[in-house]
């Protein structure tokens, strides 16, 4: 949390000739909205995970990465340039 939010500082310190104040109030709604449901995806992961094991995870990141090798070896996406 706190790399990310220093990163979110950060660019819009950056940024910063690009906003005006109005744009305040849309970026709060934002952020409060986006800490809610990423507090509600925690608890809900953290809920799924006491009950269950890590094999689902386990086998969900197996095959995730055999898409992804499979996108490599077929020639779906350019890796290279990281292009479809």
């Amino acid at each position: 949390m706190p790399t990310m939010v220093g990163a979110a500082l950060y660019s819009g310190y950056k940024y910063r000739e690009f906003f005006q104040a109005s744009d305040l109030p849309v970026f709060a709604l934002g952020f409060v909205t986006a800490f809610v449901f990423a507090m509600i995806a925690v608890r809900g992961l953290l809920k799924f995970i006491a009950k269950h094991s890590y094999i689902t995870f386990a086998w969900y990141r197996i095959g995730f990465g055999l898409l992804i090798l499979a996108t490599w070896q077929f020639g779906w996406i350019d890796w290279a340039t990281a292009q479809g």
